[in-house]
C-alpha cells in the first residue's frame, strides 16, 4: 500500500522528465488515486472545480489545471499521512517475522519509499 500511495503522490508531484512520462497520467486516463480522492472529499470552490473538471475525458490544459489544484490542496498531505501509517503498520507486524536480513530489509522498504518523496 506505502509504494502505490508513494507512485500515486509523485504522479502529482513530480515534473514529467522526473516521472518519464507526463505528471498526472493517471489524472488523464480517469484513475483517481488517494490524493485525488481526498482533494474531493474537501469542502472548497476548488475541489468541486476539480470534480467538474473530472467528468470526461481531460485536454492538456485541464490536465495541469488539475494538478494545479491538487498540489494546492491537503489531499497531497492527507495521502503522505495515510502512507505513514501504513508504512508504521508494516514496520510493526516486521516484528511478528523471525530476526534475519529479510527481515531487516523488508522493514527498511516502507521507509525508503516514504524518502523518495523528501525532494518534493
Amino acid at each position: 500500500m506505502v509504494f502505490q500511495i508513494v507512485d500515486d503522490v509523485l504522479d502529482i508531484v513530480a515534473t514529467d522528465e522526473q516521472l518519464g512520462k507526463p505528471a498526472g497520467h493517471d489524472l488523464e486516463e480517469g484513475v483517481y488515486t488517494l490524493p485525488v480522492l481526498l482533494t474531493l472529499a474537501e469542502s472548497s470552490a476548488e475541489s468541486r472545480e476539480l470534480f467538474d473538471l473530472l467528468g470526461s475525458p481531460l485536454t492538456g490544459s485541464e490536465r495541469v489545471k488539475a494538478l494545479k489544484i491538487v498540489r494546492g490542496s491537503g489531499g497531497l498531505a492527507g495521502a503522505i499521512e495515510s502512507a505513514r501509517n501504513y508504512a508504521a503498520i508494516a514496520e510493526a507486524e516486521c516484528d511478528r517475522l523471525p530476526a534475519s536480513e529479510a527481515t531487516d530489509a523488508l522493514r527498511r522498504a516502507p521507509r525508503a519509499l516514504l524518502e523518495s518523496l523528501v525532494d518534493f
